[in-house]
């Protein structure tokens, strides 16, 4: 399965589907701004912290390749 995150919108934590795939993910602000970053995130990525609104979600793979998701925090 491709990494992904669910649910989407989000709350105070988001899962990751096939978490064993990501090696990092960064979280930025709509200003570009990074809120988060966590080197083998695992299944579940605690997102309390964030400010609520729109973000990109940047997934680091193993292999080295990035997917750059689009969330909302609610």
């Amino acid at each position: 399965a491709e990494p992904a995150i669910y649910p989407n919108p989000f709350g105070d934590h988001l899962t990751l589907r096939a978490a064993d795939r990501v090696s990092q993910i960064e979280i930025f602000g709509a200003d570009g701004r990074l809120l988060l970053k966590q080197d083998r995130p695992g299944t579940t990525v605690d997102t309390r912290t964030l400010p609520t609104g729109v973000c990109l979600i940047r997934l680091t793979l193993n292999d080295n390749s990035q997917r750059t998701l689009r969330g909302l925090k609610h």
